[in-house]
């Protein structure tokens, strides 16, 4: 199962700034990017496991962000990537931000293709600095694809 978190505290009264895709399996980091992102006026969607992370795409497709932040990321993490991407093709796959904690984390998040790698704790600002700048950069290369498309 996922939990969804709604932008602003749940009040409806804007559209969200991107929908983001959190699976942490780190309770405390969880809950601080969630509520972090939800706050800053993101939409999220999370799980607590890598498993429960592919069931969630079942259900919601794909979405702006993904950020990921995994016990064992040299397993857990690959893994996880390479079967979203066999689900998904490597062209719809979003973005992704890896959390990391050990230089072995940082080697597997590069090895998957990571955009972008935060230390942990997660420092807030900086949190929202990332995906703001990875969410801006992912729609301004969905324009471009769509205007081509029109021709």
């Amino acid at each position: 199962m996922f939990k969804r978190f709604l932008p602003f505290g749940g009040q409806k009264t804007d559209a969200p700034k991107a929908s983001v895709f959190v699976v942490s399996d780190d309770t405390v980091t969880y809950t601080i990017v969630c509520e972090t992102l939800s706050e800053n006026g993101y939409e999220v969607y999370a799980a607590a496991t890598a498993e429960a992370g592919l069931e969630t795409l079942k259900e919601i497709g794909v979405l702006d962000l993904f950020i990921g932040d995994f016990a064992r990321p040299e397993v857990d993490g690959v893994d996880f990537l390479k079967r979203v991407r066999t689900r998904l093709g490597k062209s719809t796959l979003p973005p992704v931000l890896f959390l990391v904690d050990a230089k072995d984390d940082e080697t597997a998040a590069r090895t998957v293709g990571a955009q972008e790698l935060l230390s942990k704790p997660v420092d807030t600002a900086a949190l929202i600095a990332c995906v703001a700048k990875l969410v801006g950069g992912k729609r301004a290369t969905d324009e471009i694809k769509n205007i081509s498309a029109r021709g």
